[in-house]
């Protein structure tokens, strides 16, 4: 996973939830990543805006901040992948493909 001063915080707002928060290389990285989330979690994706460089602390304080992964590493920090499984829980920050592999 990539790490380093290349990395960039996304924000994507989702209707109905609170959003999606990536850490990404690129936008497009960062959409393909959102819109797996999104699927994982049953959520409609569309694109209705996405912040760039997103200030955490900019972030609902009560509900987003206490809950995610840490935005300084590559991958989905919110919602947490593991949110709302029981069992097996997946470590911050993993990436999609190795999720469907559990």
């Amino acid at each position: 996973m990539p790490r380093g001063p290349s990395l960039r915080r996304y924000w994507f707002p989702i209707p109905g939830h609170l959003g999606i928060g990536v850490t990404a290389t690129s936008r497009a990285e960062a959409n393909k990543l959102a819109a797996a989330a999104a699927e994982h979690f049953g959520w409609p994706f569309a694109v209705v805006g996405v912040i760039e460089d997103v200030d955490v602390r900019e972030l609902d304080q009560k509900h987003v901040v206490p809950n995610m992964s840490p935005p300084n590493w590559w991958g989905i920090w919110f919602p947490r992948l593991s949110a709302g499984r029981s069992g097996s829980e997946l470590p911050p920050n993993t990436s999609l493909e190795r999720t469907r592999a559990k």
